[in-house]
């Protein structure tokens, strides 16, 4: 079968911090990334998308059923 390796999902997870101005910063753990549309956890990277003069982590749902 020609064409590239259908590559594995596996689990993104991205820590959960929480910034108050003036006091801390408090880590709270650690989170499964999963697709705003449909809750499914099938998300793949996409790339960074610039946002307020830096760069943030894109991803893309895998779902077939998902319109995102």
């Amino acid at each position: 079968m020609a064409g590239r390796k259908k590559k594995v999902l596996v689990p993104i997870f991205r820590d959960l911090i929480i910034i108050m101005k003036g006091i801390t910063d408090l880590m709270l753990g650690q989170i499964q990334i999963k697709c705003p549309l449909c809750g499914s956890w099938k998300v793949s990277p996409n790339g960074t998308r610039p946002r307020k003069g830096r760069r943030i982590e894109a991803f893309i749902c895998r779902n077939k059923k998902c319109k995102n």
